[in-house]
């Protein structure tokens, strides 16, 4: 019998509406029931809430107890005295808790018990403060003080009597004195007190007369005395701290205990509640069985025709839903599931085509960031090595430009990774300690073939007050200027852009202002200027071209780096961008200073395996200039076979090589036994975060990110052999 999907669905609708107002009706006795049971969960979550809350005060009260005894300053007993209060509501608010839930067995008696505990724990403390106060919390006060001043009152009578016996005696007492205070033994108290009786048997000739003699024993005694009580309260004074971690001990079981009862009270209110489920679920199944068998009955003859198609549908729709995509939706006759089989294809391929889409987008960015990170290892370390050789000025200059350009092409390439998501770990590095002036000198020094090309003068001023090193982040800095200079002279033709760079009053800020004799922004513009994607002039005649992401990028590095930017503008006469950064002076001149030719670092033998051959030389040629012996394999398996030969104290390795890659490589050697204890550093142009990952879960000590400079590889090498890199400190 043929059916339309209307009516079977009516069909069904009507039939199971009738099931379904039998059920209502039962379900109606099972709200109080689950309400009931809810208000009881919540009454035991929020004990055992209270319970974990009173767990950390009671551990913050101990901790500002250690506070206490460690600085010794009355600000730490108020704290303590505060988290103490707090523990004390907080078992009322147990207390009240439990009597509402009841059944939890003998926890009222435990809560007493716990209760008493922190009063004991509370007394005791307070008793602790009172006798570090007797004690004193310096030299100058509480008995500290006495003895302090009865020395003095010793020693200065010693003195007027000159006689070295005496002297002799009362550094001995003193000794005895200091060795308490270390070690607090009272075997040092009968100690000094022998010595106290052996000052007091020496005749009346050793001193100038019998009053200078009583006055001395008089001024001895103070000293004594003050001594014994001084031994007597630090030995009170241990005992308490004792008493007080006996006091947390027996707190910690009876907090257990009552965890214990609330679960064991959460477990039981679980199951009463499914055993009234399961009754009443019972109830509810019998009442709708008869309903249930009626709507089955006809309901099959009318779904018959749609059942198999659209549980077909429903099949593969789950198996998608889990992202499996395999499974092909059966075909039918009835136009609706077919509809639905034809959109759920469409959404296939789509989903195909985006996929196939973001995996090529993906391995280009991947490929990308290799292929361009090889040959950049390859420009910068030729830079590096030629810096090191008898160049003129102007060569020095070129070179220096040439740094820059490179540094900032891979600084973009850093970018692109990060927008793209394949390097999600490269964010803001550490502020470190750096040149400004020379930052600033060679991004000026590189935009003026830009400038000069566009008939525009670009001019620098930099006041930075007694020290041109800072402490900041250079990349995002340099950045962030870039922006500023590069959209002055996009927008200026045979003007003029100035850089003006001036440390502020308050000694931690550095003003940057960008201005220039160009062509000026709108006022209605002004605000705009650092949204996403902002280009004034949108028509297709426009001369000056960009995405509109350049002043973008400049704010949110600023807002980053926590500081602020402004631009005022005239339309017909230029603009001026002000950034304002914290950048505090540094002291760490010295860190940029030439290397002492007198102190040569330790030659260390490392071993560098690179197969490609520019990159092989260049980082061979600078270890070997820093001192060291290298060894170099084209390969793995050649790596692996070198590290059989030889001793090595490092090695660097690279990851993407033919045949034999990097990291299996090192499971050889390691596997092998090879190289037992030397670190095995990973030199590789993959920068995305799975890949780093991937390589330190192999086993690498460190993941090193091509091109590497000079200094950074003097530090690499410095952290795994305890090379000392020579004029760093």
């Amino acid at each position: 019998m043929k059916v339309s999907i209307k009516f079977a669905v009516f069909s069904i609708v009507a039939l199971a509406g009738l099931v379904m107002l039998s059920l209502i009706g039962l379900s109606r006795y099972t709200l109080p029931i689950g309400s009931k049971v809810q208000a009881e969960i919540f009454k035991i979550s929020h004990m055992n809430f209270a319970l974990g809350r009173f767990q950390i005060d009671f551990l913050r009260a101990r901790r500002a107890e250690k506070d206490f005894l460690l600085r010794l300053a009355d600000v730490y007993a108020l704290r303590h005295a505060k988290f103490v209060a707090k523990l004390h509501i907080t078992l009322e608010e147990i207390q009240g808790l439990s009597d509402e839930i009841g059944g939890m067995g003998e926890i009222t008696l435990e809560i007493s018990t716990l209760t008493s505990a922190i009063t004991a724990y509370q007394e005791n403390f307070a008793e602790l403060v009172h006798s570090n106060r007797r004690l004193g919390y310096d030299e100058t006060s509480g008995l500290q003080g006495q003895l302090r001043r009865a020395v003095h009152g010793v020693e200065a009578a010693l003195t007027q009597s000159d006689r070295h016996e005496l002297t002799a005696k009362m550094l001995m007492m003193r000794r005895h004195e200091k060795d308490f205070i270390m070690r607090v033994d009272v075997a040092y108290l009968k100690l000094l007190n022998a010595r106290v009786e052996e000052f007091h048997s020496f005749p009346v000739g050793l001193f100038e007369s019998a009053e200078q003699q009583a006055e001395i024993n008089a001024r001895l005694a103070t000293y004594h005395g003050t001594f014994a009580k001084l031994v007597q309260e630090t030995l009170r004074e241990r005992n308490l701290r004792e008493v007080l971690s006996r006091n947390f001990a027996e707190a910690e079981p009876v907090l257990n205990n009552i965890h214990a009862r609330a679960l064991n009270r959460l477990q039981e209110v679980l199951a009463e509640a499914e055993t009234q489920s399961q009754t009443l679920r019972d109830q509810s199944l019998a009442a709708g069985l008869g309903g249930l068998l009626l709507f089955v009955g006809i309901s099959f003859v009318v779904a018959q025709a749609i059942s198999r198609p659209l549980s077909g549908v429903h099949d593969a729709l789950i198996q998608m839903s889990t992202g499996d995509f395999s499974k092909m939706l059966p075909k039918s006759q009835i136009t609706e599931i077919s509809a639905v089989a034809a959109g759920v294809e469409d959404f296939r391929q789509a989903r195909d085509d985006a996929l196939s889409g973001e995996k090529a987008k993906a391995k280009l960015f991947t490929v990308m960031s290799h292929e361009m990170r090889t040959p950049l290892t390859g420009v910068l370390g030729s830079m590096d090595l030629l810096s090191t050789t008898e160049t003129t000025s102007e060569q020095d200059g070129y070179l220096d430009a040439m740094r820059v350009s490179g540094e900032l092409l891979l600084h973009h390439v850093n970018e692109v990774l990060e927008l793209s998501g394949l390097e999600s770990s490269v964010t803001l590095r550490k502020p470190r300690s750096f040149d400004l002036y020379e930052l600033v000198h060679g991004l000026i020094g590189s935009q003026q073939a830009t400038a000069k090309s566009q008939g525009n003068k670009l001019e620098l001023q930099c006041d930075l007050g007694r020290t041109p090193f800072v402490i900041g982040r250079p990349n995002q800095i340099q950045k962030a200027l870039l922006n500023l200079v590069g959209n002055a002279l996009k927008f200026t033709t045979n003007g003029v852009v100035s850089v003006q760079i001036e440390r502020q009053t308050d000694g931690n800020q550095v003003e940057f202002l960008v201005s220039d004799t160009g062509t000026g922004i709108a006022p209605e513009d002004l605000e705009r200027i650092f949204d996403d994607f902002v280009t004034l002039d949108t028509s297709y005649s426009r001369t000056e071209q960009g995405t509109g992401l350049g002043l973008a990028i400049t704010r949110g590095i600023v807002e980053v780096l926590g500081g602020h930017i402004e631009a005022k503008s005239e339309p017909g006469k230029g603009s001026q961008f002000r950034m304002l950064l914290p950048l505090p002076q540094s002291e760490t001149k010295q860190q940029e200073t030439p290397a002492d030719e007198s102190k040569i670092p330790s030659s260390r033998h490392l071993l560098v395996v690179e197969d490609n051959d520019i990159n092989r030389v260049l980082l061979a040629k600078t270890l070997q200039q820093m001192g060291h012996q290298v060894t170099v394999a084209a390969g793995g398996a050649e790596a692996v076979e070198t590290a059989r030969e030889g001793r090595y104290d490092m090695v660097l390795m690279d990851i993407s090589m033919p045949e034999v890659d990097g990291i299996e490589a090192y499971r050889r050697i390691r596997a092998q036994n090879l190289l037992d204890g030397v670190g095995v550093v990973a030199l590789t142009a993959h920068v995305s975060e799975s890949d780093q990952n991937r390589i330190l879960k192999a086993g690498f000590s460190e993941v090193a990110t091509k091109p590497i400079s000079r200094k950074e590889l003097e530090k690499l090498v410095s952290r795994h052999t305890n090379v000392e890199i020579a004029g760093l400190r």
